[in-house]
């Protein structure tokens, strides 16, 4: 079978996925190191544009991996397709779960609860992209030492 996704190959491809992954996780735990820092609480201002960022930047991700990177995987293993279909909505689900955090950002400074919101997302974004790049590298037929 040829190589051939966007006619460079599959891990060229591949890299700018995790790159996206790590611009993405970069953002998170960047924002999550704010929020803990004690000796400077973040305005709630600040809070919902960095968060609404994040939601505009995942969202061009998730639209990229659904119309290039799982459609791909779906051409070469069509039996795979379910699975990229449960990512897709696990890709609503986050979004869902960020605006959640975006409307409820004035509570973000007042308590634990929203914090506690927030480390889950967190946790939650890792282990789908963790699930993501399995499948990826099943579906591009990419060994473990090309991750």
């Amino acid at each position: 079978m040829s190589d051939s996704f966007l006619n460079e190959g599959s891990r060229p491809f591949y890299a700018h996925f995790t790159c996206e992954h790590e611009a993405v996780d970069g953002a998170i735990h960047d924002l999550q190191n704010d929020l803990n820092n004690v000796d400077k609480a973040l305005p709630t201002s600040q809070i919902a544009r960095r968060l609404i960022q994040l939601r505009e930047m995942m969202s061009r991700h998730f639209l990229e991996e659904e119309e290039g990177c799982f459609d791909e995987v779906c051409a070469r293993q069509p039996h795979m397709c379910a699975e990229t279909k449960q990512l897709e909505q696990t890709h609503k689900m986050l979004l869902e779960i960020l605006d959640e955090l975006i409307a409820d950002v004035d509570e973000a400074n007042s308590g634990t609860n929203w914090r506690t919101r927030f480390n889950r997302f967190e946790h939650t974004v890792m282990a789908h992209e963790k699930d993501e790049r399995t499948l990826i590298r099943r579906g591009l037929m990419l060994p473990e030492d090309d991750a």
